[in-house]
């Protein structure tokens, strides 16, 4: 079992505030070899895909920024 954690900084609307979000992607039972490294940028990519829903539309993407992805678990 591998867990991320993946830091978000996300726009309020179009203004100047930001806050900080931490999603919490969780892989189990993988089958087969893969790195760390692969596994951060499959959860980075988990991640904007649920942002891409939230928001419904791919102009927002301008207003969040993934920060980090820490392992927290193996």
């Amino acid at each position: 079992m591998y867990l991320f954690n993946v830091y978000v900084s996300i726009r309020k609307d179009s203004g100047p505030e930001w806050y900080q979000k931490i999603f919490k992607v969780e892989y189990l039972d993988l089958d087969f070899d893969i790195s760390t490294e692969d596994l951060m940028e499959w959860a980075k990519e988990d991640v904007r895909s649920q942002l891409r829903a939230a928001m419904k539309d791919s102009l927002n993407e301008e207003n969040w920024i993934i920060e980090n992805v820490e392992l927290n678990k193996v």
